[in-house]
C-alpha cells in the first residue's frame, strides 16, 4: 500500500476524496457547552419519563394494541381520537414554526437521535478509542490484540447502554408496571418479552452504533422536507462567503458529524449541531481574526421575521390546531356511556297483565377512567319502561362494565319512534337517543 493509498485510508477517503466513514474530531466552545446541558436534561427526560406515574397511571403511555393512551395524567381511549388528532397535529405545526423560524435547531438540539449519539455513543467510544486521531488511525489497521480488545469493549457497552434504552422505549408502550412483570414474575423464559427487548436492542445497537447520522441523511422525513418549511429569511447554521478571512483550514468538515463542508452553503445533510462553529470560532481567535465566520443567521443577513407569510400561516394553524384541542378537553369526561342495540331478534311482543307490550333489548356500555367509583342512573321518558339489572349503577374506577336492559312500550303507544334515554353521572345529565323497533301499525 503507497503513502498515498495509507494516508486515504486514515482519513477514510475515496479515490475522490469524499469521506467513507466518518469520524468526526472533538470540538470545544460555547456552543457545545449549551448543547451538553440540554443534551443532560433531554437524555435524563427521555430514559425515565415512562417510569414515572400520575396518580398510579403512568406519565406516558401509547399503548397501541389496547387503544389507551396517557398523556400528563389525561387517559384517552380509542374514543378519543379528535384529541389525539390535536395533539400529533399541533406538535407537527409547532415543529413546523420552528423550522421556519430557527431551520433544523430540533435535529441538533433536541432530537433523540442526536442527543443519544453525542451524549452517549460517541462519548464512549472516545472513551474507549481515544481522541479522533488515535480512532482514524485505529479504524485503517490491520486486526490485532489491541484492536480487538477496544473495539470489544466498545460493542459491548454500546450493547448494554441499547439494552436500558430499549427497557425504557418499550415502556412507553407497553407500561413500566407490564414491563417489570414480564421481567421479573416469570420463573421461566418469558419469549415475548426476549424477542420483544432483544429486537429493539439490537435496532438501537445498529442505528446508534453504526448507522448513526446516516439514519438522518438517508432515512428520516424531516430532513427530506425541510427546504419546504424554510425560507431566506430562516436562521441556519451557515458560512459567511462575505468575508474573506477563511484560512482553508477545513476544521470545519473535519468535526463535521455528516462530512459537509458548510462552506458550499445550506445542505441537507447539515442537521445545524454547531459543531462548525465551535470549531471555526477557536481558529478565528488562533489567527487573530473576528468570530462569527461560520454562525447562525440568514441568507439575507437579517434578523428573524416573525411576522413573515409563511410564519403566520403555520401560526394560525397551531392556534386552529390548540383551540381544538381545548374544546376537546373541555367536551372530554372520565365517564363514557354507550348505549347499543343487542344481537337477536329486533323486537318482541310479550304480554304484562293482558296488556301486549313491544320489548327493545339493549345495552349500556360505561367506561370510567376516573380514579374514583362513580354513579350511573339511566332514565326514559314516562311512556316508556326500562328494565335494567341495577339502577342507579355503580362503576369501579378504571373500569368498563355492559348492562343488558329492556325498553317496554304498550303496542297501541308505538308509531315507529325515537326516544330519548336521559344518563345522570354525579349530577350531569346527558341524552342519548334511540330508535325503538316494533311491527307496522295499521292506522
Amino acid at each position: 500500500m503507497t503513502d498515498d493509498e495509507k494516508a486515504a485510508k486514515l482519513n477514510m477517503l475515496d479515490d475522490r476524496g469524499h469521506r467513507l466513514f466518518i469520524i468526526p474530531a472533538e470540538v470545544k466552545g460555547k456552543w457545545k457547552n449549551y448543547k451538553s446541558y440540554v443534551h443532560t436534561v433531554l437524555l435524563i427526560l427521555f430514559l425515565i419519563l415512562p417510569w414515572i406515574s400520575i396518580n398510579g397511571q403512568p406519565v406516558i403511555l401509547l399503548d397501541v394494541i389496547n387503544r389507551k393512551f396517557h398523556f400528563f395524567g389525561i387517559q384517552l381511549l380509542s374514543h378519543d381520537a379528535p384529541l389525539l388528532f390535536f395533539i400529533i397535529f399541533g406538535l407537527a405545526v409547532l415543529l413546523a414554526i420552528t423550522t421556519a423560524l430557527w431551520g433544523r435547531v430540533w435535529c441538533g438540539w433536541a432530537c433523540p437521535q442526536t442527543v443519544f449519539i453525542e451524549k452517549v455513543f460517541r462519548a464512549i467510544e472516545i472513551w474507549v478509542e481515544g481522541p479522533y486521531l488515535q480512532r482514524r488511525k485505529l479504524a485503517g489497521q490491520e486486526m490485532n490484540y489491541s484492536k480487538f480488545k477496544k473495539v470489544s469493549l466498545k460493542w459491548f457497552l454500546f450493547f448494554l447502554v441499547s439494552s436500558i434504552m430499549a427497557h425504557s422505549f418499550i415502556s412507553y408502550f407497553v407500561g413500566s408496571e407490564k414491563l417489570l412483570n414480564m421481567i421479573w414474575h416469570h420463573p421461566e423464559i418469558n419469549w415475548n418479552y426476549f424477542v420483544l427487548v432483544s429486537g429493539v436492542t439490537a435496532l438501537f445497537l445498529f442505528n446508534f452504533g453504526w448507522f448513526r447520522e446516516q439514519f438522518c441523511i438517508i432515512a428520516c422525513p424531516y430532513g427530506k422536507i425541510q427546504s419546504l418549511l424554510m425560507d431566506q429569511q430562516s436562521m441556519a447554521v451557515m458560512y459567511d462567503d462575505s468575508r474573506t478571512d477563511c484560512v482553508q483550514c477545513r476544521r470545519c468538515v473535519q468535526v463535521c458529524p455528516t462530512g459537509i463542508d458548510i462552506r458550499n452553503g445550506i445542505q441537507m445533510e447539515c442537521i445545524n449541531c454547531t459543531a462548525c462553529i465551535d470549531a471555526c470560532d477557536e481558529i478565528m481567535d488562533k489567527v487573530k481574526q473576528p468570530k462569527g465566520l461560520i454562525r447562525y443567521k440568514t441568507l439575507l443577513n437579517e434578523k428573524v421575521n416573525w411576522f413573515r407569510p409563511r410564519v403566520l400561516v403555520y401560526s394560525a394553524l397551531f392556534i386552529l390546531s390548540m383551540s381544538g384541542l381545548l374544546w376537546a378537553l373541555g367536551t372530554h369526561h372520565d365517564v363514557s356511556v354507550l348505549i347499543m342495540r343487542s344481537k337477536g331478534l329486533p323486537f318482541e311482543i310479550i304480554q304484562i297483565n293482558e296488556q301486549k307490550i313491544l320489548q327493545n333489548q339493549y345495552f349500556i356500555r360505561i367506561q370510567n377512567n376516573s380514579e374514583i367509583t362513580q354513579t350511573l342512573k339511566v332514565m326514559g321518558p314516562k311512556e316508556v319502561s326500562l328494565k335494567i339489572p341495577q339502577n342507579p349503577i355503580s362503576i369501579p374506577k378504571k373500569a368498563q362494565i355492559s348492562w343488558p336492559f329492556f325498553v317496554h312500550l304498550p303496542l297501541s303507544d308505538f308509531s315507529s319512534q325515537e326516544i330519548d334515554i336521559e344518563i345522570e353521572i354525579e349530577g350531569r345529565k346527558t341524552l342519548q337517543k334511540v330508535q325503538l323497533i316494533g311491527p307496522q301499525i295499521e292506522l
